[in-house]
């Protein structure tokens, strides 16, 4: 099997098994917009994961540094968990090293917001909005910082 492959074949097994040094999933980056705004009710969960796991082993071009940012803006939305992770499969001790994990949350069904104060809404459709942003530029900046790092 090539080692590449192999490498990383192990390292979603390893994203998998929940491996306690990354805690991959355990901690969400992005403030929540329903608990901000102390609804009783929240997001549901996420209907996408997307795992960027990049090898530090592997050194890219600018374009296709580009492009990895590029794929990885388009993937986030709505309802979409991701995981930011780095790897070294030719270093020794150089584990899967989970970076950020977030959510960004689910806007609000048109019956939920019908339950909701009117004055609530505008603040809350801001951070639903400012969270989209926040968890695009938290991944493209630790993306593009492991990707110029490697």
């Amino acid at each position: 099997m090539d080692k590449r492959l192999f490498t990383l074949v192990g390292a979603l097994m390893l994203l998998a098994l929940g491996v306690p040094q990354s805690h991959a999933g355990l901690v969400n980056d992005i403030p929540s917009c329903y608990a901000a705004s102390h609804f009783t009710f929240s997001s549901p969960p996420p209907d996408r994961l997307l795992y960027v796991l990049i090898d530090q082993a592997t050194p890219l071009s600018p374009a296709l540094q580009k492009s990895v940012v590029d794929n990885i803006n388009h993937a986030l939305g709505p309802a979409t968990k991701f995981v930011i992770a780095e790897f070294s499969r030719t270093s020794n001790n150089h584990y899967l090293q989970v970076l950020h994990t977030g959510i960004i949350e689910s806007p609000m069904t048109s019956s939920e917001r019908n339950n909701v104060p009117v004055n609530a809404l505008g603040g809350f459709d801001n951070c639903m909005r400012d969270q989209a942003f926040f968890a695009i530029h938290m991944a493209d900046t630790t993306a593009q910082q492991i990707l110029q790092s490697a």
